[in-house]
């Protein structure tokens, strides 16, 4: 996180924060995304145009946040977000396992396609803390409908094609 805030504050000669967010394993959804939505809130008396990014489960957290309010954020970005916490979706766990003999697929998920989408699920059922909420859009954002997606700021994403959860993010 913080080599990100560096590179992002001295690239975009843009203020950037780093919010230290309560993880998953001290309390449950929907805490880290209030925190958040209130940092951003907070920012927003102070800066016309908030631009709101994160990689990975950080990735997760502002696009919930960006669902929720919009109107909040003047953009985003998303690096590797993870967008399907259920796996219902991301057929690509299969399709871009790691490889070992051809030395292909995600390097960083090398245990077989079954174990990585079962302990994913584990890990999003601990931080959601309820099976319900993988059928909500904003809890498990690949659910987002069409009408969320078209209230959004404008928004990128990056996934590598070699990722165990780009289709997610697809």
């Amino acid at each position: 996180n913080e080599a990100m805030g560096y590179y992002l504050t001295n690239y975009t000669n843009y203020d950037t924060y780093s919010p230290d967010y309560t993880l998953s394993t001290n309390k449950k959804y929907p805490t880290q995304l209030l925190e958040i939505l209130s940092i951003a809130k907070k920012l927003s008396k102070l800066y016309e145009n908030i631009i709101i990014g994160g990689d990975s489960a950080g990735g997760t957290i502002a696009i919930q946040a960006a669902l929720t309010t919009p109107s909040l954020f003047y953009s985003g970005f998303l690096l590797s977000p993870w967008m399907d916490l259920d796996g219902k979706y991301t057929p690509s766990y299969y399709s871009r396992s790691w490889n070992d003999k051809y030395k292909t697929g995600d390097p960083i998920y090398k245990t077989d396609p079954i174990t990585n989408l079962s302990t994913s699920k584990e890990i999003a059922l601990k931080y959601l803390d309820n099976k319900s909420l993988f059928k909500n859009p904003i809890a498990n954002p690949v659910l987002a409908t069409p009408d969320m997606l078209k209230k959004l700021p404008p928004f990128i994403l990056f996934i590598g094609d070699d990722e165990v959860i780009r289709d997610g993010v697809i």
